[in-house]
């Protein structure tokens, strides 16, 4: 599964998600660079306070954790692009972190 957040209602849809995605299975959530750098993602609140985890996402552009909520194992794919970037820009991006995920799953 995966998943592309781009609104403010992000804690709720996941959630959701979350709960409909077999437990065996590993969820790819691409996030914008904002949202985690402002703490806007309430599954990622308990490394908010991480150094090394905004230090390994910047660096990789991924990063591996379990969801707090349902101990399901999620890859985070950060694109840097923000919202008034070019789409072709933005496809680009996205193309790119698919073969982030690809190459991690």
């Amino acid at each position: 599964m995966l998943a592309t957040i781009s609104n403010r209602h992000f804690s709720k849809w996941l959630h959701q998600r979350l709960a409909k995605a077999k437990p065996s299975s590993t969820i790819g959530l691409i996030v914008d660079h904002s949202e985690v750098k402002n703490q806007e993602l309430d599954c990622l609140s308990h490394l908010h306070k991480s150094q090394e985890f905004r230090q390994d996402l910047s660096l990789d552009k991924h990063y591996w954790f379990y969801a707090p909520s349902t101990g399901q194992r999620v890859l985070l794919l950060q694109q840097k692009l923000g919202k008034e970037a070019e789409i072709k820009d933005k496809i680009k991006d996205i193309k790119g972190l698919a073969k982030v995920a690809a190459a991690q799953l």
